[in-house]
């Protein structure tokens, strides 16, 4: 089985550009930070890394750039992942008893016009994958996560708009 690594939690939308590029089967491999991935590669524990290099909004990741320089690795190929926020809530939870949103500040400032169209409070967390672990895992009512489709398969949430 093809092993990749990706930077995030499960549920991260680079987890869901893992899954586009290599399909359903291939097996998915977290790492705590961009650094983590090339040596990961290079001692051949995994055998691909992906990782973001730019983005739309907020343009290049510096570090990336930075890695890939550092490293003699090859770069394979490119995917082009349109990311699509969610919003994710427990189970039989309706729009209008949310209170708050959590999500990574980005996700939260991208939506911010969808957040104050519903009266909702953006409360800004260290990712968007994390904070839907977090609501599963702690339940609270009256509060929602932004992330991706992917974290609200993996954690349990239902999908309850698509800001």
């Amino acid at each position: 089985m093809t092993r990749v690594a990706f930077q995030g939690i499960a549920g991260a939308y680079s987890e869901q550009a893992v899954r586009q590029y290599f399909g359903p089967e291939v097996e998915s491999v977290p790492c705590g930070a961009l650094d983590d991935l090339f040596p990961l590669v290079e001692n051949g524990d995994v055998d691909y890394a992906i990782l973001p290099v730019e983005n739309a909004i907020a343009g290049s990741v510096t570090r990336a750039y930075e890695l890939l320089m550092e490293y003699d690795l090859r770069v394979y190929a490119e995917v082009i992942l349109h990311v699509r926020h969610m919003l994710l809530a427990l189970p039989d939870t309706k729009l209008g008893d949310l209170e708050r949103v959590q999500s990574h500040p980005q996700a939260l400032a991208q939506c911010q016009r969808y957040l104050n169209r519903h009266g909702l409070k953006g409360e800004p967390t260290f990712d968007t994958a994390g904070a839907a672990r977090d609501l599963a895992a702690n339940p609270e009512p009256g509060v929602a996560a932004i992330a991706s489709g992917l974290a609200a398969e993996l954690y349990g949430l239902e999908i309850l708009d698509r800001p």
